[in-house]
């Protein structure tokens, strides 16, 4: 039950830190405008275009 419980705790965990791929997405082209590089030194997959993101 031990086991159990703490499989059960650290799902619970990655649930609740969970970020869909969108998110991920948004966070590195942050990074990479704020690292200076120009936009047509990163390319994104058409999967990951949004309106948020974009």
């Amino acid at each position: 039950m031990k086991d159990f419980n703490a499989l059960t705790e650290q799902f619970e965990y990655n649930c609740k830190e969970h970020k869909i791929q969108l998110a991920i997405a948004a966070d590195l082209v942050d990074e990479c405008e704020q690292g200076g590089f120009k936009k047509d030194a990163y390319v994104l997959d058409g999967a990951f275009l949004d309106k948020e993101l974009m």
